[in-house]
């Protein structure tokens, strides 16, 4: 049994559902069903095809209920709407030829609050739906998903249920111009509101089911429906030429745009709009709709929607502070894990793809060309068919082994300190490990094991405590000190607790962060040394270049070709240098040949960029 309210009930304080509710709903018993029924006028109106309507209507209600806990329950074809009261009927849509009835023939039809106080034009008229056969409304080209006469049904239910316009300021309830957010009072938004971008099209390009606000509106009042893609669920978008609504209830769940002819921009759930239904949601739109402002397909995504998979097409996939799946399939992505513990997904084995730092996170490209060039970024992990590569503290380790042994990690070496950085709970920034050196024993454990090693030694040297400050500024910033930071470093060696084992992470540190002129200069170097190491160790894929880059000689090698890079180096030239290293470093491995190598270096000017 559904009861209409006897009252208005008060604002709630939330912006987003006080702009959209009226304050009525469906007082609802235990089976939580509202019944509805189609009916001809009280003047004889008569529908042309009851059982067509009857099925468009029923695709609306579902839509609701797929939302919302609130069933519904079809009750038959009547005469008359008080027939249909009579008979259970809590919503009745009818039809009405009497200009009387209506404000104007502008008004295509009137959807009633369930408000048993305020609309008493006849029994049982609380609810109910009057289709005005005097207005343009019969006369609609189509009233088929997606079109402007199922949105019409769609709008007049959401007055049925206790949605009120978007622009409405009746009864001291906002609009969503009173509240700031003017911006959202269109259709794609809101089934509420009369902004319609695309008013010529009447076919498609409109709502197929409530949107946004109307969806978090109807989970005030009737509760979510928390049975809809309960479990793992697999989602399936597609381009359909209309908007909808996806709802998630629980689960670790996927978006699927794999079927799609079209790239996909797609924000994974993170905004939470309103504080009395705090649930994520996020969108998902054609990459190409997105410039225009205005969409043809959009789907508003709702609840805790971990992963996605896009197409075969460039795509522009967001994560959020959830735990993220991410995959590109084909095409040139662009993809984002956000916060997090986020993985990006390959469907290949490593050796097919190159992966290399950039100032946007990493750029990994498919060499068979099938999944294109991607950019990614906030990912802790990259995944391919058979093993994958954890990147998380990627940049301190090899941060540390730039500031202590001037190379680049070897592939052993960047794992395992990766996992004991991982271990000790360790920031990713290398000024917060600089920091915690102090008062975490196991990060100066790690960083002395740089330090004090024996390659450290050789590359720094015994001499005296400024000899050894000399040294660092050689290597990490390839230039000799000023004399001011040679005596401010050598003092703070010797006089004021700074280790020999920290002080080139130290030096690098604050490289990284001075903002003065040359001090920006040798933080572009430091970063480009960091990410031209990283490149290089991500190029190792192979066993013969994994026992390539082993032993003095190999990190000899490495250590020189890292020596080369500027603050200006373009390291998008550098990769055929790095990567024409290592594979004479290989090569070498396998001959067993103990002869030097030739290393070409390329993309470093020999003139300074202007653009530093």
């Amino acid at each position: 049994m559904a009861t209409p309210s006897s009252q208005i009930a008060p604002l709630t304080g939330d912006k987003i559902i006080d702009a959209s509710i009226h304050g009525t709903k469906w007082i609802l018993d235990s089976s939580k069903t509202i019944r509805w029924a189609l009916a001809n006028g009280f003047n004889g109106e008569a529908w042309g095809a009851p059982f067509y309507f009857a099925t468009q209507l029923n695709s609306i209600f579902k839509s609701v209920s797929y939302l919302a806990d609130v069933q519904f329950q079809y009750v038959g074809y009547y005469a008359t709407p008080s027939a249909a009261y009579l008979a259970g009927s809590d919503i009745t849509i009818t039809l009405s030829a009497k200009a009387s009835d209506f404000e104007s023939s502008a008004v295509l039809a009137i959807g009633y609050y369930p408000w048993a106080l305020g609309n008493t034009v006849y029994q049982g008229a609380p609810g109910d739906i009057v289709v005005n056969l005097n207005s343009a409304a019969p006369y609609l080209p189509s009233f088929g998903i997606g079109s402007e006469g199922y949105f019409l049904f769609l709008h007049e239910i959401g007055h049925a249920l206790g949605l009120k316009h978007t622009f409405d300021t009746s009864n001291g309830r906002p609009s969503l111009s009173s509240i700031g957010i003017p911006e959202y009072d269109k259709d794609w938004f809101s089934i509420m509101s009369y902004s319609d971008d695309m008013p010529l099209n009447q076919v498609q390009w409109d709502p197929a089911a409530p949107m946004l606000l109307d969806a978090l509106s109807l989970q005030y009042l009737y509760g979510p429906n928390q049975t809809t893609n309960a479990g793992d669920t697999v989602i399936q978008l597609s381009y359909q030429g209309f908007y909808d609504t996806v709802w998630d209830a629980s689960g670790n769940d996927v978006i699927n745009l794999a079927s799609s002819p079209v790239g996909w921009a797609v924000e994974l759930p993170e905004v939470r709009l309103s504080t009395l239904v705090p649930i994520r949601v996020g969108v998902a739109m054609p990459v190409n709709e997105v410039a225009s402002g205005t969409p043809k397909n959009l789907h508003w995504l709702m609840g805790d929607i971990e992963s996605v998979l896009g197409s075969l097409y460039a795509d522009t996939l967001q994560g959020s502070s959830l735990d993220n799946y991410i995959g590109g399939s084909g095409g040139n992505d662009t993809m984002d894990g956000g916060h997090g513990f986020d993985v990006a997904l390959y469907a290949s084995a490593r050796t097919n793809y190159r992966i290399m730092r950039s100032a946007y996170g990493y750029t990994v490209q498919d060499k068979t060309g099938f999944e294109g060039t991607d950019l990614i970024s906030n990912f802790e992990t990259i995944s391919f068919s058979g093993s994958s590569a954890f990147i998380k503290f990627s940049d301190a380790v090899q941060a540390l082994y730039v500031a202590y042994f001037g190379r680049a990690a070897d592939s052993g070496g960047w794992t395992n300190f990766q996992t004991a950085l991982s271990n000790l709970g360790a920031s990713t920034s290398l000024q917060d490990i600089n920091s915690a050196y102090a008062t975490n024993l196991g990060i100066r454990n790690l960083v002395d094991a740089f330090g004090t090693s024996q390659e450290s030694k050789d590359l720094y040297g015994t001499g005296t405590t400024r000899d050894f400050v000399t040294a660092i500024y050689s290597n990490v910033l390839n230039r000799a000190p000023d004399a001011e930071g040679l005596t401010w470093w050598a003092d703070a060696i010797d006089h004021h607790g700074l280790t020999k084992g920290n002080a080139a992470l130290s030096i690098m540190a604050g490289a990284l962060a001075n903002t003065t002129p040359q001090g920006l200069l040798d933080g572009a170097l430091v970063r480009n040394k960091i990410m031209a190491a990283s490149n290089f160790t991500l190029a190792i894929d192979t066993a013969s270049e994994v026992v390539g880059y082993s032993g003095n000689a190999a990190a000899a090698t490495v250590r020189t070709v890292l020596s080369t890079v500027t603050a200006n180096t373009n390291l998008e030239a550098f990769q055929s240098t790095l990567e024409s290293t290592l594979q004479q470093l290989a090569d070498r491995a396998v001959s067993g040949s103990d002869l030097p190598l030739e290393v070409l270096v390329i993309g470093v000017p020999t003139e300074p960029s202007l653009l530093v």
